[in-house]
């Protein structure tokens, strides 16, 4: 079975730690075995936004497959491409994109309570540097709307570290606080791989 693999940096493991062979001259890289404890872990499309990080593969599952809400588990595993469209450069603007829907939420929220002003002026903010400004010196009274100009400004630092895992996650949190419905986790989780998907045209 062909899926997606997320990896850190270097070909590293998210979860294990584990660093992948990776393909070469046009040839597949090795067999990675999981083991009863630590399967192989890969992605459908739709799943990607839970696990996006530095760098994307496609990857070949073999032996026994099991399905998980966001995952699948296989015995092994072996890469057999880089997607190589997945650049730092696209990283970076997944991760403006994932900041600026967290600043939209505060918006649409300081809106709802009446704090147009704040609404207005946070809303122009569009540069990490500026929305780190605006999100640390508006004075708000509504308890829920500071809350989310807060998760603006952590999804700030995040960005500027650069965590794209942490920003991303970000946005996920403030979409939750912002509902108040669990759901929206997987909901934002949902709209991030869409994203990924189109962008990279998978």
């Amino acid at each position: 079975m062909i899926a997606y693999k997320f990896l850190e940096r270097g070909a590293r493991d998210i979860l294990t730690g584990v660093k992948w062979p990776v393909p070469a001259e046009g040839a597949p890289g090795a067999w990675v075995q999981g083991t009863k404890g630590a399967p192989i872990t890969a992605s459908h499309t739709k799943d990607l936004g839970w696990w996006a990080t530095d760098e994307l593969f496609r990857v070949e599952l073999d032996g026994e497959l099991r399905e998980a809400p966001t995952q699948l588990y296989a015995a092994r595993g072996r890469l057999i491409a880089r997607v190589e469209a997945w650049t730092p450069a696209l990283v970076t603007e997944f991760m403006h994109v994932c900041l600026h829907r967290v600043r939209d939420f505060a918006v649409e929220e300081l809106r709802a309570k009446g704090e147009d002003l704040n609404a207005e002026a946070l809303s122009r903010g569009n540069t990490i540097a500026e929305l780190q400004q605006l999100s640390g010196s508006l004075a708000i009274s509504d308890a829920l709307a500071r809350d989310l100009v807060g998760y603006v400004a952590d999804a700030c630092r995040f960005a500027l570290r650069p965590s794209m895992t942490c920003t991303s996650l970000a946005q996920t949190t403030a979409a939750v606080a912002k509902s108040t419905l669990l759901q929206s986790f997987a909901d934002e989780r949902a709209w991030q791989s869409r994203w990924i998907t189109q962008r990279l045209g998978l």
